[in-house]
């Protein structure tokens, strides 16, 4: 069954669902209110199925382009911005596309999560504690939901172009030796880019190889408008660098091999250096860890233990066996995915 089918069966089910559930939940008019604007949605679905784009298929990566079009990337602020990082990330994807899913699944999340959390609050809250039925909740958890979408995906091209710079960095001593020993051999500036577009997947370089071979081979730029252009646009300021250098050196009539040996030892020293400073940053973590998931837990449940024996309220009306469940079931699972993130972070970088 194709996707947009799919879609098209979905649409109605949650249409008809709405129909029947919305008359006990809301008032009768508010209920008639967002029954009837769910309609055109779903005639938007039928009409997208009936009005096939073979340039651009119906998949999930594009359904809020196709729905929504260019014009609703003008909504999105910073539009420059994310398409900057797009393009130093490596991303092949048009940026409109992008954009128009940022506005798509922002929308498209509210009502989604809306349901879910009503459904949610009624089950646990009011069917099993007795709450009153509320929907200031479940409005409350669908924006928050529908704002923590949109802010995803306008940070995702920031962490697609910070992983690709870690990948340059770490690979900046490799990436010089192998470029010297072509230089050496006696290889062109083309050849020797072309060489290590081969490799990039080693290197941790495939995007900006890729896009160095599409500019050479497809576009006919020459060899140094085009590094020029990958160096002005490369997450990795050290890669920046290496490039420009290379290219003066070889337009001032130099030895490229001497500037790459050179640019060499000079990776290699901040090589060291950041080694140095990623164990700095794990001893830290290591010092976190005991301290908050090892010695507090073992303190506070001894207080805690001693405070449920006096009974009474201990602090902001929350009595002992409350405070044990919130140690145990949110801050150390939090404080322990917080530490487990953040040697994550210092990891990647080496």
């Amino acid at each position: 069954m194709k996707l947009d089918n799919i879609l098209i069966i979905l649409v109605s089910t949650i249409h008809f669902l709405i129909l029947l559930r919305l008359y006990s939940l809301l008032p009768f008019p508010l209920s008639l209110i967002i029954f009837f604007s769910l309609i055109p949605y779903t005639f938007l679905f039928k009409r997208e199925k009936r009005e096939e784009n073979e340039e651009l298929p119906l998949t999930f990566e594009t359904i809020g382009f196709k729905i929504l079009k260019a014009p609703a990337t003008k909504l999105v602020p910073f539009r420059d911005l994310i398409r900057k990082n797009l393009l130093r990330a490596g991303v092949s994807k048009s940026h409109y596309i992008y954009l128009a899913n940022m506005v798509f699944w922002s929308i498209i999340s509210f009502p989604i999560s809306f349901f879910i959390i009503k459904i949610l609050y009624d089950l646990f809250f009011v069917s099993l504690l007795g709450y009153p039925p509320n929907l200031t909740y479940p409005i409350i958890g669908a924006i928050i939901t529908s704002f923590g979408v949109y802010g995803i995906s306008f940070l995702y091209p920031y962490y697609l172009a910070g992983k690709l710079k870690r990948n340059i960095d770490k690979n900046l001593v490799y990436i010089t030796n192998f470029m010297s020993i072509l230089a050496s051999a006696g290889a062109t500036t083309e050849e020797i880019f072309l060489s290590l577009a081969r490799v990039g997947d080693i290197y941790g370089i495939k995007p900006i190889a890729r896009s160095i071979v599409k500019s050479l081979q497809f576009l006919g730029k020459d060899i140094f408008t085009t590094l020029d252009e990958e160096s002005k646009r490369s997450p990795s300021r050290y890669f920046s660098e290496l490039i420009q250098g290379f290219l003066a050196s070889v337009k001032a009539g130099g030895k490229p091999e001497d500037y790459l040996l050179t640019m060499s030892d000079k990776y290699i020293e901040l090589r060291r250096r950041m080694l140095t400073r990623i164990i700095h940053q794990l001893n830290m973590a290591a010092e976190i860890y005991v301290a908050g998931l090892v010695a507090l837990p073992i303190i506070f449940t001894t207080m805690m233990s001693i405070m449920g024996l006096l009974g009474g309220e201990v602090i902001a009306g929350l009595s002992a066996d409350i405070l044990l469940s919130l140690m145990s079931y949110i801050f150390l699972p939090l404080t322990a995915t917080a530490v487990i993130i953040y040697i994550d972070m210092v990891v990647s970088g080496a």
